[in-house]
């Protein structure tokens, strides 16, 4: 099935949530199992260490990333180009976002909340996303406690709908995941209920090696996306050694985010 295909489906279930149509069939915890899906079971972690790749629209290359991670504590996001060394960094707090251009000698900041104006969740549920993992907002990561929580509903033979009750569901926002059987993921959609010209979507596609996260954003007819290919997990590492950048041009996110390269 292809990603526009989910999307429109996982739509269709985001309505059903705000009563505008009936889901056939919905399940809580106790009925997964009749239904053929399992809840996985993540392994607990305090630091971890990605690597892979990032593909973005306008970069001349596919820059290498490392990203090293302290569990509700920090993220760091290195950009690394061949024969260059590190070009670029993000360094994500529960507090606050700080981007720097080692290139350009630019740096932007602001406030996590602001940044994570279009995500109804915090810090932690972003760290846990960057995992490839099912993650809702104010409950965490998909477990058996949390399944009392959601409803899952059969789309077809291999796919299944995973929103938010209404105990479970986030003021201002309509989302859910689609899944398979295994309740890994395939797209994550989010749409504000105020703003139905914006929505944003995480796509997920996963190998024996590591990962797939594309990350998208639209609002009207503008939108960007980003794809982070990951290799597997490496669950240790250290921080990296700050950047001096205080002498840099400070730009807004927007403008920051537009002169990247």
């Amino acid at each position: 099935m292809i990603i526009g295909e989910m999307k429109k489906i996982l739509i269709l279930c985001l309505l059903a949530i705000a009563g505008f149509y009936s889901v056939d069939l919905s399940a809580k915890k106790a009925d997964f199992e009749a239904l053929g899906v399992e809840i996985p079971s993540y392994p607990e972690w305090e630091k971890v260490t990605l690597t892979g790749k990032l593909k973005m629209k306008g970069l001349p290359l596919s820059p290498s990333i490392r990203v090293y991670m302290e569990k509700d504590q920090l993220i760091e996001l290195s950009i690394r180009v061949t024969f260059m060394g590190e070009v670029g960094r993000i360094i994500m707090t529960p507090e606050e976002v700080l981007g720097i251009n080692k290139i350009k000698k630019t740096y932007t900041k602001e406030n996590i909340d602001k940044f994570l104006k279009y995500y109804p969740g915090n810090f932690s549920d972003v760290q846990e996303m960057l995992l490839g993992r099912v993650v809702f907002p104010g409950y965490g990561v998909i477990n058996d406690i949390v399944a009392d929580y959601i409803d899952v509903s059969v789309i077809d033979e291999v796919n299944f709908a995973a929103v938010p009750n209404e105990t479970a569901s986030i003021p201002g926002f309509d989302y859910g995941y689609l899944v398979n059987s295994a309740f890994s993921p395939s797209v994550l959609l989010v749409v504000p209920t105020n703003r139905e010209d914006i929505n944003f979507t995480v796509s997920y596609s996963y190998e024996k090696s590591g990962y797939n996260l594309i990350f998208s954003f639209t609002e009207g007819n503008k939108g960007m996306s980003a794809t982070l290919d990951f290799n597997n997990p490496q669950w240790s590492g250290d921080p990296l050694k700050a950047i001096g950048y205080e002498k840099y041009r400070e730009l807004s996110m927007i403008d920051f985010l537009k002169n990247l390269y």
